[in-house]
């Protein structure tokens, strides 16, 4: 996972391939980014990046 830091806070991502095209996975309450890691893994193909980011409170998130 990766860890942007943003002005309102850190965010969480889970990151898989890479490309232009891009799809954004959100997790449901109650679960955390690696709920989708499997979907994710799926999605990624050439030329497309999948990214997952951990919702405030799940994972290393911390927004102010």
């Amino acid at each position: 996972m990766s860890l942007h830091p943003t002005e309102f806070g850190a965010v969480e991502t889970l990151e898989t391939g890479t490309g232009p095209e891009l799809v954004v996975l959100l997790h449901a309450a109650a679960s955390g980014a690696g709920a989708l890691a499997a979907l994710a893994g799926r999605l990624a193909r050439p030329g497309r990046r999948v990214v997952v980011p951990a919702l405030a409170g799940y994972g290393a998130t911390r927004v102010a």
